[in-house]
């Protein structure tokens, strides 16, 4: 910092006398220079203070600091470019601080230029802990650089360049020092565009930062606070006293810097100030408590008006006024012991006696000087002698303060204890500082980025939410380590559950995860690789119940120490060591990004065979669906994940369907990274994961709308729903018995295309396997099955990808093998007339609208691949590839096939019913029930209520012969329905909304045709 002459300093101590100037009457330019005096030595003893932590190399950097902005030298530390911005108001080089650069600089000649006309640089202040009851060796240094006005952005990104690279060169040597450039006019009207970061409150706070400046500020170099000369009785009228002193010349503007005066701390900054303080929290817990207690006895100053011991201005105007009376002692005016006992008469007089008790805790802890383990040598350090000074008076017995000493031993239970007390005090003074805020209405000083921000870090700290694992280290000891943790398993009547105790038996947490405690006592830093670990079963069931269950919840050591060298390889950090979350991340909702699946652990899926000391073979080897039994091989899952606010979860999915709401779970959470599979139980461990994760990869890796899973019997369909903005919203998950409920499910009505897929082990044989890849967009997709002897099914894909599945029948004697294809045929003119009648409905061209119709045939095809080591002879062989057939599909033209002449064509007509004329052939689309007008041939065969409806009619006459004798053994003439009109509800809208519409009602008549047929044999 700045030397001051012997003359200032005689100066001084022959005007050591109190203050109170009234510059209205005039102004004794003496006493404005004993004032200014007497804050440089004040700032001349702390910064003596801060430099006694440090060594010498250090402390020569942290004095020649002001040199490093005054010069741009490529030889000093910091250098950048020669045109950054330099030169400090007021500030020259003297020979000792010379000799000092050169003792980080051998080859550094300073050569004096001419006086700069204008200096870059208004000033140099320390502020904060340093110098200060409160520092320690890991105490920060936190500068305000401040910049003249008129700089343009280059230079001040420029000068900002250069404080990043004086703060690299100081991390070497290890110091932590931050600079905050900033211009104090833009200051004072609270202009300076700053953002929330880790070291900047950005716009929290604006007065509760000033307050804490002027009383803890240390001037290094340059222009002196004008805030030194304003009575502490005129701080309500700061900015007409300092013009006063201006306007009457009795300062140069050039000598001063203004950031304004601080007369109160507005309400509206409570909500800021007290977000910023709970977030600083989560590193620096006992600092927090003590400058969040500050903001809440600001607040409560209504209530302190009849306590003449506790001032109502703001605690730096209580620092201002003792140095007015010449009280300039540095131990009495220590800001840290200022604050403590600030806050223990407002604490007292408010009748706040827990929170004074942890105040007091917290001032003690945030010294950092261990007072019983000092007895002796208290007197030779200050601050030593000042805390136990203050401490005396707390009343603390000699055991609590060895407790307190030996806070860096404290182990987990400690740690959660303490943890909490703080939580629940910083959460009650954030509380009552937002809810003042509000019922006065006060407009929040903090900006809505800030504010959500600062919030979703503290929503990523504290929030407690199913399965999130509590981070129980912040800030107050760094080693929670054990040498021993038993993993203990109780298993009663009602079920399993599972305790970590450490070697002194004491209960450190319980869970029904195994995954949740052990990742918890990883992140928390209990369990390290010293660590010893045991596992005990406790089982309190008598003998009828333990053999219900025996070996499902079994676990060996060498599973335990196969999950805790997981955890170890894939999480890696604890929580004292986790890298820090980007800060753009928290302006984005929290996305994954890392999971890890445990399956079945301590889980035996076949334990009832291992028990016997047997195991299952079978050629049906996929774990979802294992052995002819179909039998799903995951029967728990403990899914851990960990996103981009580091927050880390456990779920356990232990009921039900585990796998699939497992993978819903991680679809829904937009999850793009793939996650780790592990799995180490006594049966089919490494099959097991090899599986999922390729369902994983699959999931996550491919494109599908639509994805089907065959588990234990079952199918599963996930589809990704979208919402109003066409994003994916939601993942759905239909459990599903059989193929045809699926068919089902897949033929709903859709909004948009929706790609299906089929996993590569489920339906085996199924058609629907086969025919699910020709779904694609703007497109109708026909497939047909000709396996069957007198009928071909059909699978028809509209343009939006939803299914329509039917049959189209003929009689054993119509004409020849190619009626089949003549009745395809048919279909297709079907088809095209159908998708006519919707385009004309919707009167544009529509979402999915149809580009290409394409006809496919699928048929059984032979597997070709490798045979199975069971294969053991000839026949074996042959008997195998004789079963390892699949259905494929190929395409196929049918426009040279007709059927004009060949076939009766029919077409229908439908009408809306009323309940009441409901017969045997109404059917009901889209909650409409329909009849049917037929007609055939020029004929009309109308629909009737009753038995005998127009259905039956048309079969009676297909089978008649009119026009002509039918074919012997032939039921019905051949035919093929080609056009069907739909009509509109009660409201005007059309009934049918899509091609799956006209294609039900096609299949209803054509079964209908061939039910009464039959039926009337």
């Amino acid at each position: 910092m700045g030397r001051r002459t012997q003359g200032g300093s005689a100066l001084l101590k022959g005007r050591s006398r109190p203050l109170a100037p009234d510059y209205r009457t005039g102004v004794d330019r003496k006493e404005l220079k004993i004032l200014r005096e007497r804050f440089l030595t004040l700032s001349e003893t702390r910064f003596e203070r801060i430099l006694e932590q440090y060594n010498d190399r250090q402390s020569v950097f942290l004095s020649v600091l002001p040199v490093l902005f005054h010069v741009n030298h490529p030889l000093l530390p910091g250098f950048t470019t020669r045109s950054a911005p330099c030169g400090i108001v007021n500030f020259s080089i003297d020979k000792p601080r010379l000799k000092q650069l050169q003792r980080l600089s051998r080859s550094f000649q300073h050569q004096p230029a001419d006086k700069l006309t204008r200096p870059d640089v208004i000033g140099l202040y320390i502020m904060g802990s340093p110098g200060t009851l409160a520092q320690s060796s890991s105490s920060d240094i936190d500068v305000w650089l401040v910049y003249r006005n008129g700089l343009t952005v280059e230079a001040i990104s420029a000068l900002d360049a250069k404080a990043k690279a004086v703060s690299a060169a100081a991390a070497e040597l290890g110091i932590d020092l931050h600079f905050f450039p900033m211009n104090a006019a833009r200051f004072r009207k609270q202009a300076q565009q700053r953002q929330a970061d880790s070291e900047d409150s950005g716009t929290a706070q604006h007065y509760v930062l000033l307050d804490e400046f002027y009383r803890t500020c240390v001037y290094l170099a340059g222009a002196w606070p004008l805030w030194w000369l304003i009575p502490p009785d005129c701080e309500k009228s700061y900015d007409a006293t300092a013009r006063l002193l201006a306007e009457k010349r009795f300062i140069r503007s050039g000598d001063y810097v203004d950031f304004g005066g601080c007369r109160e701390v507005p309400e509206n900054e409570f909500i800021g100030a007290g977000l910023w303080q709970l977030y600083k929290s989560i590193d620096s817990p006992y600092k927090s408590l003590l400058k969040l207690s500050l903001m809440e006895c600001y607040a409560r100053r209504s209530e302190l008006l009849d306590a003449p011991e506790v001032s109502t201005m703001p605690l730096c105007v209580s620092f201002k006024a003792q140095i007015y009376r010449d009280e300039v002692a540095a131990d009495q005016l220590d800001p840290y012991l200022m604050l403590y006992w600030y806050l223990e008469r407002c604490l007292t007089h408010l009748n706040m006696s827990e929170r004074l008790a942890l105040v007091r805790q917290s001032f003690y802890l945030k010294a950092g000087t261990r007072l019983s383990r000092r007895a002796g040598s208290a007197r030779a350090d200050w601050k030593a002698r000042l805390l136990q000074q203050t401490v005396d008076g707390f009343g603390w017995s000699a055991d609590f303060l060895r407790y307190l000493d030996r806070h860096d031993q404290w182990k987990t239970n400690e740690v959660v204890v303490e943890q909490r007390r703080l939580v629940q005090a910083l959460t009650a003074s954030y509380r009552f500082l937002s809810s003042l805020a509000r019922s006065r209405q006060a407009t929040a000083a903090i900006s809505a980025r800030d504010v959500h921000l600062l919030g979703r870090k503290l929503y990523a700290q504290f929030q407690r939410k199913a399965g999130k694992l509590e981070l129980i280290n912040s800030g107050i000891n760094s080693d929670l380590s054990e040498q021993q943790l038993t993993f203990e398993l109780v298993i009663n009547e009602g079920g399993a559950q599972w305790e970590v105790k450490n070697a002194e038996h004491q209960l450190l947490r319980e869970s029904e995860s195994l995954i949740e405690l052990l990742a918890w006592c990883h992140l928390n830093g209990q369990l390290r690789p010293h660590t010893s670990v045991r596992m005990v079963v406790d089982d309190r069931r008598d003998a009828e119940q333990a053999a219900q269950f025996h070996a499902y919840h079994a676990i060996s050591l060498a599973e335990l120490q196969q999950l805790i060298q997981t955890l170890n390889s894939e999480i890696g950090f604890t929580a004292s060591d986790m890298p820090a979350a980007p800060q753009a991340s928290y302006l984005e909702p929290a996305t994954l990004r890392k999971t890890i699946i445990f399956l079945n652990v301590g889980v035996d899926p076949l334990a009832r065979l291992t028990e016997k000391g047997l195991s299952k073979v079978s050629n049906r080897t996929d774990p979802l669906s294992f052995s002819e039994e179909r039998v799903g091989l995951v029967s728990s899952v403990d899914l851990l994940i960990s996103n981009s606010w580091n927050e880390v979860s456990v779920l356990r999915f232990e009921s039900g369907d585990t796998l699939m709401q497992c993978l819903r779970f991680l679809l829904a959470s937009k999850n793009s990274t793939l996650p780790v599979v592990v799995c180490f139980c006594h049966s089919r461990a490494l099959a097991l994961s090899q599986r999922v994760g390729q369902l994983c990869r699959q999931l996550l890796s491919t494109s599908w709308d639509r994805y089907v899973i065959e588990q234990d019997k079952r199918r599963f369909l996930l589809e990704r729903d979208t919402n109003s903005a066409g994003n994916n919203a939601e993942v759905k998950l239909l459990a599903l018995d059989d193929a045809a409920a699926l068919i089902q499910a897949l033929g709903r009505p859709r909004a948009r295309f929706m790609k299906l897929v089929i996993d590569d082990y489920a339906l085996g044989k199924h058609t629907l396997k086969a025919v699910a890849p020709l779904n694609e967009a703007e497109a109708i997709q026909i497939c047909f099955d000709y396996s069957q002897a007198n009928r071909a099914g059909y699978w028809v894909f509209d343009a939006f990808g939803t299914l329509c599945s039917g049959e189209t029948a003929w009689g054993s004697s119509w004409i020849g093998d190619s009626t089949g294809r003549r009745c395809s045929n048919g279909l297709l003119t079907f088809i095209r007339n159908a998708l006519d009648k919707l385009q004309m409905q919707i009167g544009v061209v529509p979402q999915g609208a149809v580009s290409q119709i394409n006809c496919f045939i699928v048929g059984d095809l032979p597997v070709r691949r490798g045979l199975t080591v069971s294969a053991r002879d000839e026949t074996q062989n042959a008997q195998q590839l004789a079963r390892e057939t699949t259905r494929r599909t190929s395409p196929v033209s049918l426009e040279h096939q007709t059927w004009e002449g060949e076939l009766t064509e029919i077409r229908i007509v439908a009408h809306v019913l009323d309940p009441a004329d409901r017969g045997l052939d109404s059917f009901t689309l889209n909650g409409c029930i329909l009849g049917f007008d037929l007609y055939c041939e020029h004929m009309e065969f109308a629909h009737k209520t009753g038995l005998d409806g127009s259905i039956a009619e048309l079969a009676r006459y297909l089978s008649s012969g009119v026009r002509g004798e039918a074919a012997v053994g032939s039921t019905l003439r051949p035919f093929t329905i080609t056009d069907l009109s739909l009509p509109v509800d009660a409201s005007g809208d059309r009934i049918g909304r899509e091609l799956a519409d006209y294609l039900r009602c096609r299949d209803w008549v054509e079964r209908g045709l061939w039910r009464n047929a039959t039926a009337s044999l």
